[in-house]
């Protein structure tokens, strides 16, 4: 048989293939969308739930970003009425791992208990329409916020030369808070520490980052930790009904010169991207960052006075990400304008598109059909 035939007919069986298994789950590197490193086509990734319309009402549900399994139940013991794994996936333009969870269409009501745990962010996509109506409050370290291990925006530690100054307050959307202290005792004024760094951009699009670390001397007076991250992603129309809240963790107090106050963690970030935004309900978005311990005592020789307050951690970043400038309604975003220092971006962006994919049988029909008509023609010659 002519090689291109043989070629042809080759496509045509992993066409029909790859429609036989409703498409592979990507796990590793992904190529995002656009080149936003925290977008995610939900047509590139198999479906919860057997590809039917889902709908979670009245229950609980829990998404863990570790393993990538998710349970619902109508009551908070015995076994799941609804279960099954989700993606691991890398963007190959970012570091972040991301914990996906891909439905047909989802619907998940008013009376559903959300709780999310494990360590990666969460994205929870639908190839057509989402609607959130159920409270999401991610606890600070946890589903892609920095805690003692992960801190790419970290403040910086407080104690300096003896000097009781707090830690500093961890970055994110702006540079974190300044650390500060004093010792009335010393004979020199001491040096603030500096915040943690700024990092990503307002739209995302070096990733779906969470909040960063605060800073603390190493003692038992721990850092606030970072804030979450968290995607909504839908092909029609994404509604947001209920609260978000990605908050950074607040630093803890110091007791002592030698044990002085940790830094606030910073907050995380929430995509909601579609060619619809649906905000009618007017939810809130919490992304605001932690607050820094403080303290003040006196010096054990009495000679003078002394305090240290850790710095505030920065906000966190939202984005809305659609292809018509159509957000219909507003959120009510905690961190982002009066006073916070926090971004918000509302813009059109390079939304994943459907690929329209002619049937299995009549691609295989038309390439099959070419590839005999080359094959006949070079039996004629």
């Amino acid at each position: 048989m002519h090689r291109l035939s043989i070629l042809i007919l080759a496509i045509a069986a992993l066409l029909t293939s790859a429609h036989a298994n409703g498409g592979a789950t990507l796990v590793g590197n992904y190529t995002s969308p656009g080149g936003n490193a925290s977008l995610f086509d939900p047509d590139d990734f198999s479906t919860l739930g057997g590809g039917a319309p889902t709908s979670f009402d009245n229950g609980f549900l829990t998404f863990n970003t570790t393993t990538g399994r998710v349970e619902f139940n109508p009551m908070p013991y015995g076994s799941p009425t609804f279960s099954g794994y989700g993606s691991i996936v890398t963007p190959q333009s970012s570091p972040q791992s991301v914990a996906l969870f891909n439905f047909e269409s989802l619907n998940i009501g008013e009376n559903v208990s959300i709780n999310v745990v494990g360590y990666n962010p969460l994205v929870i996509s639908s190839r057509t329409n989402l609607r959130l109506a159920s409270n999401i409050d991610i606890t600070p370290g946890m589903v892609g916020g920095g805690n003692l291990n992960m801190a790419p925006g970290f403040g910086h530690p407080g104690i300096q030369k003896g000097v009781p100054n707090g830690g500093a307050g961890a970055g994110h959307a702006s540079m974190g808070e300044y650390g500060t202290g004093f010792n009335s005792g010393l004979p020199f004024t001491p040096t603030p520490r500096p915040g943690g760094s700024a990092y990503n951009y307002p739209s995302l699009n070096a990733g779906l980052f969470g909040g960063s670390t605060g800073g603390a001397e190493p003692s038992s007076v721990l850092p606030g930790e970072g804030g979450g991250a968290i995607g909504l992603i839908a092909q029609d129309t994404l509604t947001l009904a209920a609260n978000i809240a990605v908050p950074g963790g607040a630093g803890q107090n110091g007791f002592d010169l030698f044990n002085p106050s940790s830094g606030g963690g910073s907050a995380g970030s929430v995509l909601l991207a579609a060619p619809d935004i649906d905000l009618t309900s007017t939810p809130t978005i919490d992304v605001q960052g932690g607050y820094g311990g403080s303290f003040s005592g006196a010096t054990i020789n009495s000679t003078g006075n002394f305090a240290s307050f850790g710095g505030k951690g920065s906000d966190g970043r939202v984005a809305y990400i659609h292809d018509t400038m159509t957000v219909f309604g507003n959120a009510n975003i905690l961190g982002v304008g009066g006073g916070g220092n926090g971004t918000l971006f509302n813009g059109v962006g390079n939304l994943p598109q459907t690929l329209i994919v002619p049937e299995p049988s009549r691609a295989l029909l038309l390439l099959g059909g070419f590839a005999l008509a080359l094959l006949r023609r070079r039996r004629a010659h």
